[in-house]
């Protein structure tokens, strides 16, 4: 891959309101080639999040983006049920359109394992749900995973502790044995989690009352409205879409590396992702780099550049 190749990036994603972010910036970066977009499960089944994906790609007029569903665990245990932050759509208020019930998708992991095996060029794989799709697709697909050269998550902390439990963030706890088999796995993992999560946010007064005149930034407005009214007085967090921003531009962020394990057994702790950070750091445990500190104000700016920025003709 040159220089000035774009970025290659399959999305995998229980899409709601702030994965949708995530694609609506994704899809705007002239960089980034954006090679499918899979559900799995998370706030909203992987079927459902799938049909999301659909529907959200269709409004920003990128229609070819393949697309897949999966649904199930790592390894089949079970797990406590979505929280629906979003309500039972993963959109909240937010109508993009009807799903088409009639729709089938292809298997999310087969669907990365074929298009990694296609083109065996260095591609990064997003996740902004459980790591369910990214483990099977390590322990199932080898050969083709060996073309992954990151795996950026959203999800975990280091010392902000949970969202779900006192200790577990909600994408880790989801399938915790799935994220510690990523963790594992020798492949370069950056966590961007609660420590940094919450903190771009675009207040009501940069959202103003009207929206740019293109199908992006019409959406875009739609599900930041509906993030701002869902948390009233703090704004409109971007969650996954800083996420997005983050892996674009890693100059807006600060990164430290540590190792670092996933909690599977605890009776208060299962879930919660264990680092590190003695001055030692020995052992035999994979380093993670963890996204310490970001630019807040830089992420908004770059993704409402990105959001407001006029297609090419």
């Amino acid at each position: 891959m040159s220089a000035s190749s774009p970025r290659r990036v399959l999305l995998d994603a229980d899409t709601g309101l702030d994965d949708a972010l995530a694609l609506a910036y994704l899809t705007a970066v002239p960089e980034l080639e954006l090679l499918a977009v899979t559900g799995v499960d998370g706030c909203v089944d992987g079927i459902r999040a799938a049909h999301n994906s659909a529907m959200v790609l269709q409004a920003l007029g990128h229609p070819e983006v393949p697309i897949g569903a999966a649904t199930g665990q790592y390894d089949g245990i079970a797990t406590p049920p979505p929280v629906q932050a979003f309500g039972p759509s993963g959109m909240g208020e937010v109508v993009v359109g009807p799903p088409d019930e009639a729709r089938s998708f292809p298997d999310s992991v087969e669907l990365m394992a074929r298009i990694l095996d296609r083109d065996r060029l260095p591609t990064t794989l997003l996740c902004t749900g459980p790591l369910t799709n990214a483990a099977k697709l390590l322990r199932d697909h080898p050969g083709a995973a060996r073309w992954i050269d990151r795996i950026f998550v959203m999800g975990g902390s280091i010392a902000a502790g949970g969202n779900v439990t006192a200790a577990a963030e909600f994408n880790i706890l989801r399938d915790p044995e799935a994220a510690d088999a990523v963790f594992l796995a020798d492949i370069p993992t950056t966590l961007y989690g609660l420590d940094v999560f919450v903190q771009p946010v675009i207040s009501t007064d940069e959202l103003g009352t009207r929206p740019d005149d293109s199908p992006r930034a019409r959406l875009s407005h739609l599900l930041l409205r509906e993030l701002a009214a869902l948390f009233p007085g703090r704004g409109a967090f971007l969650g996954d879409g800083g996420a997005a921003v983050v892996l674009m531009n890693p100059e807006l962020a600060s990164k430290t590396s540590y190792p670092a394990r996933v909690e599977l057994e605890g009776t208060h702790t299962r879930g919660a992702t264990v680092v590190d950070r003695r001055d030692s750091q020995g052992g035999d445990w994979p380093r993670i780099d963890f996204v310490t500190a970001v630019d807040p104000d830089g992420i908004v700016s770059e993704f409402l550049r990105q959001i407001n920025r006029k297609e090419a003709p």
